[in-house]
């Protein structure tokens, strides 16, 4: 399957989810993690810690794609280097997600998610809680 990208450092990013890495651009001259958004030429591509916390979310109740059962909470992470992005939320019920809570990112065929720390991020988690 070939996917379009919209830029060259999106491609970057989503190569590396594919390949089930986290990484993110860090400025050469300051050693500062870059949002995704702010992009630089000579950016450094570096293993990122994976950990974060939960900023915001919603949980998406209408079932949109047969791979996606609900009900599916997607995200604001605010990632410890300190970029944020969006991403599902497994391993918790959505009663159990709150702005604050400690994630850990893990990967799945569907490509990167956050769940609770405590979560075994080594085994795929259901993608509905009950």
């Amino acid at each position: 399957m070939t996917m379009s990208y919209p830029g060259a450092h999106d491609r970057i990013f989503l190569d590396f989810i594919a390949a089930g890495e986290l990484r993110l651009p860090f400025d050469p001259a300051t050693g500062q993690a870059l949002g995704l958004h702010r992009r630089r030429a000579a950016a450094e591509w570096r293993p990122a810690a994976g950990t974060g916390t939960v900023l915001s979310f919603t949980v998406t109740r209408r079932q949109y794609a047969a791979a996606f059962p609900v009900p599916l909470v997607h995200g604001l992470i605010a990632l410890d280097e300190g970029p944020t992005l969006i991403a599902r939320i497994l391993g918790a019920a959505p009663a159990e997600v709150s702005a604050g809570m400690p994630v850990r990112a893990g990967f799945d065929s569907h490509g990167l998610w956050f769940g609770p720390c405590q979560a075994r991020v080594a085994e795929e988690p259901s993608h509905a809680a009950a």
